[in-house]
C-alpha cells in the first residue's frame, strides 16, 4: 500500500496528481482532450470489466455476459438488449411512444430518442416513433 504525505506531488504523461490537505486525490491536466483522452480511457476500462462479467436482466431475470445488455443513458439502468428492444417495440408498435420508460421500478424516466434509434428498430418503427 503506498502512501502519500500533503505536499507530494508528482507527473504521469500529460497531468499532474496531488494530495491536498482534506486527504483526497486532485488531477490537474494540461488541457480538456488529455482530461478526454483518460476518462475515455477509464470507461472502456469499465465497460470491458461489465463485459466480461455476468450481470442479471431485471425483466428477464436471465443471467447473461456484460456485453448483452443495453444502458439507458438518461439513467444508466442496462437490460438485456431482447428485453429493452422488445418493450420499446411493442410501445411504438401499440402506438405508446410516449410511455416508453426505464423498466427499473424505482426509476421510470422516459427513454432518450439516442437511446430509442440505436437500437438498430427497423426503419418502419423508426418512423412510426418519430
Amino acid at each position: 500500500m503506498n502512501s502519500f504525505i500533503e505536499s507530494d506531488v508528482f507527473s504521469h504523461k500529460n497531468s499532474k496528481f496531488k494530495i491536498n490537505s482534506a486527504g483526497q486525490i486532485e488531477i490537474k491536466y494540461n488541457s480538456s482532450t488529455d482530461f478526454q483522452k483518460v476518462f475515455q480511457d477509464a470507461m472502456g476500462a469499465q465497460r470491458r470489466s461489465f463485459n466480461n462479467e455476468e450481470h442479471q436482466c431485471k425483466i428477464c431475470m436471465r443471467h447473461l455476459l456484460g456485453d448483452k445488455f443495453f444502458f439507458l443513458s438518461g439513467c444508466e439502468h442496462y437490460f438485456c438488449f431482447d428485453c429493452i428492444r422488445n418493450l420499446v417495440k411493442f410501445s411504438i408498435t401499440n402506438g405508446k411512444v410516449e410511455h416508453i420508460f426505464c423498466a427499473e421500478a424505482s426509476c421510470k424516466k422516459p427513454l432518450n430518442d439516442i437511446d430509442v434509434k440505436s437500437m438498430g428498430l427497423d426503419a418502419e418503427l423508426v418512423e412510426k416513433y418519430e
